[in-house]
C-alpha cells in the first residue's frame, strides 16, 4: 500500500457528500506528517529518567552538501501532568544528547562502503525552563553514494530504537507535488502562522479568522497557515474556509503528531493544547524553512499594525529594524505588542461575559463596505515593557527555533529589535471574552489615520482587502 499525503477531498471527510458537490484533487487539509519533516519518537533512558524523545527533523540537499535543521523534546514517561508545560524532566539540563543519522546499512549489505554516520549539532535554548526545545542543526558532506541514494536511521546515543529517515523521498514529494509548502529559493512569500483554537466554536473562530486574514492581506501576507486539534470536520463544511482553501489564503494543519492528556481539567481547559503551541510554533516555521519567507507567528487577536500606508510584511522585516551587520542576515525581528481596546461603544462591543465577541462576529453585507471591527479600537499611547508583550517575525531559513514570544536565530544570523514607530503589534485583549473590565487609565493613540490606514487608507489597501471573502 503506498504513502497517503493526506489529500482530503472534503466529501469524504463529510458523510453528506452531495452537500458540497464533486470531489477536488486539491487537499482541503494536510496532516502535520505531509509537509517534509520527519517525526521519530524513540523511548530510553537519560540519567535514569525513562522518557520519550520526540525528534523532528528535515533535510535539504544544495550542491552535494546536506543541511539539516530540526527541534526535539524529552517526555518524562513517569511525570504526572500537573501544568500546561512540555513534561520534560525538571534537571534536564544534565541531559547530553547525540543525536546522528547513519547511512542504511542495508545499501552496504552487498558490499562496497561501509555505512556513514552523520553527527548533528544540539543545543538548547534555556537551561532554566522546560518549555523550550532543543535545536539541532547540521551542515553535512554526503558521501557519493548517500548523495544518490539519501537513506538513513534517524539516532540517538543511549535509545535501543531508531527510525527511518528518507530524504530524498521527502524531495521528491514537495519538488512535484505542493510548490507552496516548498517555495523556490527566489520566493519571496509572507505566511501567518497560527497554532489552534482553544475551545471557541468554529464557527465563531472562521468570523475572527476571516477578519484577520483581510486584515494581513492588505500587509502583503500570502497565506495564514493555521494549525488544527480538534473541529477539523466543522472547519472544512464552512463555506468561507472552503473559499479561502480554494483561493490558496489559507493552510489547514492537522496536528496528530502528539497525543493529548486524558486528565479531565486540563481537557475541559485545553491547557495541554498550551504545551504544544511551542512544538507546533517550531514545526510549522521549520515547514516553511526554504526560500525567502517572512513568517509572522501570533495568535487570531494579534494584528500587525504600520503607520505606513502600503507597506508590506516583507517590508516590515526589512526596513523596521536596525541594520543588521552585512554578513549577518536578519533572521529575528521582535515586535512590541500593545493592547488595543474598543472606545466607539459600537453594537456588540464591551459585553459583560463575551465582552467584544459578538462585534467580531458581524459579517458586513453589501451596505457595509470594506469596514473592520479595528475600526472602532484605540491603543495607548505609552507603553511597558515586558518580554511577553513582544511576537515575532521570522525568516526561516536563518530561525535555528522559535518561543511562544520570541524567534531564535542560527549563529551567523542576526535577532533585532524593531522600531515601535515603524511596525507594533496590537492585542485586542476582549475579542473572545471579558478580560478587562475598564479602559486603563491611559492616553489612547488619536493618529488612527496612520496606523489603521487598512481600513481608513488608500485604493492599494482596499483592492488588497476585497479579495477576502467575507459573506
Amino acid at each position: 500500500m503506498g504513502p497517503t499525503f493526506g489529500f482530503k477531498c472534503i466529501a469524504l471527510i463529510l458523510l453528506t457528500a452531495n452537500m458540497l458537490g464533486s470531489c477536488s484533487s486539491s487537499p482541503i487539509y494536510y496532516r502535520s506528517s505531509d509537509l517534509g519533516i520527519t517525526h521519530c519518537a524513540l523511548q530510553g533512558v537519560l540519567n535514569r529518567t525513562q522518557v520519550t524523545l520526540h525528534i523532528w527533523l528535515r533535510m535539504h540537499i544544495v550542491d552535494g552538501s546536506a543541511l539539516v535543521k530540526g527541534f526535539a523534546f524529552a517526555e518524562e514517561i513517569a511525570q504526572v501532568l500537573d501544568d500546561i508545560h512540555l513534561m520534560q524532566p525538571e534537571d534536564l539540563d544534565a541531559f547530553t544528547y547525540n543525536i546522528y543519522l547513519r547511512s542504511s546499512p542495508s545499501r552496504s549489505s552487498g558490499g562496497g562502503e561501509s555505512p556513514q554516520v552523520y553527527k548533528l549539532s544540539v543545543s538548547r535554548t534555556n537551561n532554566r525552563t522546560r518549555d523550550l526545545v532543543l535545536l539541532i542543526h547540521g551542515a553535512l558532506t554526503l558521501s557519493p553514494q548517500d548523495l544518490r541514494n539519501p537513506e538513513f536511521e534517524l539516532r540517538a546515543e543511549g535509545f535501543p530504537y531508531f527510525c527511518y529517515f528518507l530524504a530524498g523521498a521527502q524531495q521528491t514529494y514537495h519538488h512535484h507535488s505542493r510548490k507552496v509548502l516548498l517555495p523556490s529559493a527566489m520566493a519571496k512569500k509572507s505566511v501567518f502562522l497560527m497554532s489552534p483554537f482553544f475551545g471557541q466554536p468554529a464557527s465563531s473562530y472562521v468570523s475572527n479568522l476571516v477578519w484577520h486574514i483581510r486584515w494581513h492581506q492588505a500587509l502583503g501576507v500570502d497565506r495564514h497557515m493555521l494549525y488544527v486539534v480538534e473541529q477539523m470536520t466543522a472547519l472544512v463544511m464552512d463555506p468561507r474556509v472552503q473559499d479561502l482553501v480554494a483561493k490558496g489564503r489559507l493552510q489547514l494543519v492537522l496536528w496528530d503528531a502528539l497525543a493529548h492528556h486524558e486528565n479531565e481539567r486540563f481537557r475541559r481547559q485545553k491547557q495541554d493544547l498550551y504545551a504544544h503551541q511551542v512544538i507546533i510554533y517550531n514545526h510549522g516555521v521549520l515547514a516553511n524553512w526554504l526560500g525567502s519567507t517572512v513568517v509572522a507567528v501570533a495568535d487570531v487577536d494579534e494584528f500587525l499594525m504600520t503607520p505606513r500606508p502600503g507597506m508590506t510584511v516583507q517590508q516590515v522585516m526589512q526596513e523596521c529594524g536596525a541594520a543588521a551587520p552585512p554578513d549577518q542576515p536578519l533572521a529575528v525581528l521582535q515586535v512590541r505588542r500593545y493592547d488595543a481596546y474598543c472606545t466607539s461603544k459600537p453594537a456588540g462591543c464591551g459585553q459583560e461575559a463575551g465582552g467584544d465577541s459578538e462585534l467580531w462576529h458581524q459579517v458586513p453585507g453589501a451596505d457595509k463596505g470594506l469596514q473592520h471591527p479595528l475600526q472602532h479600537y484605540a491603543i495607548p499611547r505609552t507603553w511597558q515593557f515586558k518580554t511577553a508583550d513582544q511576537k515575532a517575525l521570522v525568516r526561516p531559513a536563518y530561525a535555528a527555533g522559535h518561543h511562544i514570544h520570541y524567534g531564535l536565530q542560527m549563529a551567523g544570523a542576526s535577532k533585532l529589535e524593531a522600531d515601535v514607530g515603524c511596525v507594533r503589534w496590537v492585542h485586542v485583549v476582549n475579542m473572545h471574552k471579558r478580560r478587562v473590565a475598564d479602559i486603563p487609565a491611559l492616553q489612547l493613540q488619536s493618529e488612527r489615520g496612520r496606523w489603521w490606514w487598512p481600513v481608513d487608507g488608500g485604493r492599494k489597501a482596499r483592492s488588497r482587502m476585497s479579495r477576502v471573502l467575507i459573506e
